[in-house]
């Protein structure tokens, strides 16, 4: 009852050369598709995925949506570690063979992830697999013609990681930075300061029209954050 696709209300991103979308989840991250031109294999479109999260139960498993959109997978990323973003990375894994890139700092949580998910009253998850390849700040990751640059922002976790396209003015913000708010920053490794000299200095930097997508609730922009997020005010 607490999962579920509303594909009417997916968000397209009319980039250059790559298309986003979201299937948004109640009390979960959004999980974003990003979608490469050109096709692969059987009519399958390239695309590469930020923060899978579950099967949607009684409606089509992640698989059979992928399936619908002719999407092949060929790259998952973490914006971080924390339970509620990687438990969709065994199906990656298992299905697609693709590990996962995510920060170094964030890599203990992995170990503890069902744990922490129990405490968060999720249950019946599968141990995450190990994270494929690591990440840092000032690292580009590149697909198709495409490419994003790595911010680290710590705070939220110690290893939160934000991808940043300059010629799309668009950036992937995780649980750093949300429309009015942040990331919260009691969980273990967080650090309120730390998260807030992040935005301000990393973040708050780019051009004030970056359209701003947070790993949950409604886009934003870097420029309306800067007026009017409680946080900076």
């Amino acid at each position: 009852e607490d999962v579920e696709l509303l594909e009417d209300k997916m968000f397209p991103y009319a980039l250059h050369r790559i298309k986003m979308e979201r299937f948004v989840r109640h009390r979960f991250p959004d999980a974003t598709i990003v979608r490469l031109p050109g096709i692969f294999g059987k009519g399958l479109r390239k695309n590469f995925i930020f923060d899978l999260v579950f099967k949607i139960p009684r409606m089509f498993s992640d698989q059979e949506f992928l399936e619908l959109k002719s999407l092949r997978p060929v790259l998952l990323l973490n914006t971080h570690l924390h339970p509620d973003h990687i438990f969709g990375n065994n199906f990656m894994k298992e299905v697609y063979g693709l590990s996962t890139k995510a920060a170094r700092e964030d890599d203990f949580l992995v170990d503890g992830a069902v744990e922490v998910a129990s405490m968060l009253g999720i249950k019946g998850i599968a141990q995450p697999p190990a994270v494929g390849e690591f990440l840092q700040g000032g690292d580009t990751v590149r697909f198709g013609q495409s490419e994003m640059v790595v911010i680290a922002v710590g705070g939220h976790s110690p290893g939160g990681l934000c991808f940043y396209s300059e010629r799309d003015k668009l950036l992937l913000s995780g649980d750093v930075l949300f429309a009015g708010s942040i990331g919260r920053s009691d969980l273990p490794g967080g650090n309120g300061k730390d998260l807030i000299e992040g935005i301000r200095k990393k973040l708050f930097v780019l051009p004030e029209e970056v359209k701003v997508i947070p790993g949950h609730g409604p886009v934003t922009t870097i420029g309306e954050e800067k007026r009017h997020n409680p946080f900076f005010i």
